[in-house]
C-alpha cells in the first residue's frame, strides 16, 4: 500500500507539475495550504473534483510517453554532506 501511494504521488504532481492548466492548480492549491486551509478543502477549491483528477491521472498513467525536464550536471550544485548530529 505504502509503494502504491509513493509512486502514485510522485506520478501526480508530475501531472500536476507538467500539463500548464493543472500547475496553476497546484500552485493555487499550495497556496491554499500556506494560507492555513484544511488540505481536503483546499484540494477540492483548487483541483475541483478529487474523483474527476484521480480518472484523469488514470489516462495520464496509460499514456506511452511522459514529458520531463532535462537537468544537466552544469545546473546542479552538490553541498556538503551535513553531520548526523546537526539533524
Amino acid at each position: 500500500a505504502y509503494d502504491n501511494f509513493y509512486g502514485r504521488s510522485w506520478v501526480l504532481f508530475h501531472y500536476l507539475f507538467t500539463d500548464t492548466e493543472r500547475r496553476k492548480q497546484l500552485v493555487d492549491y499550495l497556496n491554499r495550504l500556506n494560507r492555513g486551509e484544511a488540505e481536503l478543502a483546499a484540494a477540492t477549491a483548487a483541483l475541483g473534483d478529487l474523483k474527476a483528477l484521480d480518472k484523469a491521472l488514470d489516462t495520464y498513467l496509460r499514456q506511452p510517453r511522459m514529458h520531463y525536464i532535462r537537468v544537466t550536471p552544469d545546473r546542479l550544485s552538490v553541498g556538503q554532506k551535513p553531520h548526523l548530529s546537526t539533524w
